[in-house]
C-alpha cells in the first residue's frame, strides 16, 4: 500500500476518533477505543461512507424514483450497510482463523 495512502486512511480513522496518533520516537497509532464498540461499518464511515443511491444517478428528469435497477442496487448497500454494522473489529481480529487479516504472511516469490 503506498505510504501516503496510509497515512490518509489513518488520519481519516484520528478524525473519526477510532485511532490515536502519537508522534515521535516511539510514536505510531493505536486503537483509541475498545474494538468491541467498533463496527466495520464505523471503520468504512471514517474512511469513505458507502454512497446509497437516493436519486437516479443518470440524471433522468422522467425518474422521479428510483427504477428498478437502482432500487436494487441501493438495496443491495443497505444489506451491506447492515451486514457491516453487525461486525466489530474484535470479532475480526480474534475470529480463529489460519489467515491474518490484512497480512501477507510467509509468502515467498515463485520466481
Amino acid at each position: 500500500m503506498p505510504r501516503r495512502y496510509l497515512h490518509k486512511v489513518l488520519q481519516d480513522l484520528v478524525k473519526a476518533g477510532l485511532v490515536r496518533s502519537q508522534s515521535g520516537p516511539g510514536g505510531g497509532y493505536r486503537i483509541d477505543c475498545d474494538p468491541a464498540e467498533i463496527s466495520i461499518l464505523d471503520v468504512i464511515n471514517a474512511v469513505g461512507k458507502i454512497e446509497r443511491i437516493l436519486a437516479c444517478p443518470l440524471g433522468l428528469e422522467s425518474h422521479t424514483s428510483l427504477c428498478p435497477l437502482h432500487q436494487e442496487l441501493d438495496t443491495a448497500y443497505a444489506t451491506m450497510e447492515a451486514a457491516f454494522s453487525r461486525v466489530t473489529v474484535a470479532q475480526v481480529i480474534n475470529r480463529p482463523s489460519h489467515i491474518t487479516p490484512l497480512c501477507e504472511v510467509g509468502v515467498r516469490d515463485a520466481n
